[in-house]
C-alpha cells in the first residue's frame, strides 16, 4: 500500500520523526511518500473563495492534493498527517480490517477523535473486551472527528475527485468528510482498536499542567489509550493522571462509579452498533 503523508516544508522535525517511525514498523510491500502541504500562512483565502481560516482551508487543500496524488497509483491509498504514529501491530490490525470490510466501503479510518464522553466509555470497555482481536466501527452516526489517518478504497478515488470538485470549502476537512459519511454519500469505518494513533507532535500547542490540561489534550490521550499498541502507563503520565490530590471527594466517588460501568458490573449499556462490534458481527 502507498502511504502519502502531508507535511509542511518547514516542519522538518515532524518529517524526520514520521519517516523514522514508519521505517521502524515498515509493513511489507508498503511505501511512504510525502505531499508538500499547502501553507496557510501563504494562502490568499479570497482567491480560493472560502470563509475558512487560512490554516483550516490549507488543511483541506492539502488533503485534496494528497488524495489526488494517490489517484495516479493503483490500489488503496492511505493518507496521513505528519503527527500519525505507527506501531508493531498497525499492519496486522489494518490487514484484518481490510479483509472484513463490506464491498461498498469508501473510507477506513485508522484513528479518530471521539468527542462524546459516553461513547468514550463504551469504546474503552470494548477495547478491553477485544484484547488481541480487531474489528470495525461503522462511522455513520458515531460522534467522531479528525482526519489524521485514513485509507481510500481504490475504486472510490474517482468519487472523491468529484466530491472535491463540488465542494465550496465551507467546512473543515474532517467535518466535511464526516458530513458525507453521515449523509450516506460515502461509507466509512474505523479500525478498532485504532491501528494508528497520534505522536507527541500532536500536542505541540497543548499545555498539560494539572487542572489546566485542555480538553483537546484529553481527547489526544484517549486516542493513545485505545489504539492497538497502547501503553496505559505512558498515557497516565501524559495527562498527570496519578495526581488525585487535586480532586475533590465527590469527584473521586464519581470516578469510582464510572469504574463500575467500565468494568461491566452494571450490565450491558452499549449502543446497538457497539454491541454488534463486541460480538464480532459484520457491520
Amino acid at each position: 500500500m502507498q502511504v502519502t503523508y502531508i507535511n509542511l516544508d518547514r516542519n522538518t522535525e515532524r518529517r524526520a520523526a514520521l519517516e523514522a517511525n514508519f521505517a521502524a514498523h515498515n509493513p511489507q510491500g508498503w511505501s511512504l511518500s510525502r505531499f508538500a502541504a499547502v501553507d496557510g500562512a501563504k494562502l490568499d483565502t479570497p482567491v480560493v473563495h472560502t470563509t475558512l481560516r487560512p490554516a483550516v482551508a490549507a488543511c483541506f487543500l492539502s488533503h485534496r492534493g494528497a488524495v489526488e496524488q494517490s489517484a495516479a497509483r493503483d490500489g488503496d491509498a492511505m493518507i496521513a498527517e505528519d503527527d500519525v504514529l505507527f506501531g508493531p501491530s498497525s499492519e496486522r490490525v489494518i490487514a484484518e480490517a481490510l479483509r472484513s470490510l463490506p464491498p461498498d466501503w469508501d473510507l477506513l479510518y485508522t484513528d479518530v477523535c471521539i468527542s462524546n464522553f459516553h461513547t468514550m466509555l463504551e469504546l474503552f470497555a470494548l477495547r478491553r473486551l477485544r484484547t488481541g482481536r480487531s474489528g470495525l466501527l461503522p462511522l455513520r452516526g458515531l460522534p467522531y472527528a479528525g482526519s489524521t489517518a485514513y485509507i481510500v478504497n481504490e475504486r472510490s478515488k474517482g468519487r472523491m475527485a468529484e466530491l472535491f470538485a463540488a465542494s465550496n470549502l465551507s467546512l473543515a476537512y474532517d467535518l466535511w468528510l464526516r458530513r458525507l459519511v453521515y449523509d450516506g454519500v460515502l461509507t466509512g469505518y474505523a479500525t478498532f482498536p485504532f491501528a494508528t494513533t497520534l505522536s507527541t507532535h500532536a500536542d505541540d500547542s497543548q499545555i498539560g499542567i494539572g487542572k489546566e490540561f485542555s480538553m483537546t489534550g484529553v481527547w489526544n490521550a484517549y486516542r493513545r489509550l485505545v489504539w492497538c499498541d497502547a501503553d496505559p502507563r505512558q498515557t497516565a503520565s501524559e495527562v498527570h493522571g496519578n495526581d488525585f490530590d487535586v480532586l475533590a471527594a465527590d469527584e473521586i466517588e464519581m470516578l469510582r462509579l464510572l469504574a463500575q460501568v467500565i468494568a461491566g458490573k452494571c450490565g450491558d449499556t452499549w449502543s446497538p452498533a457497539l454491541r454488534r462490534a463486541v460480538k464480532g458481527e459484520s457491520p
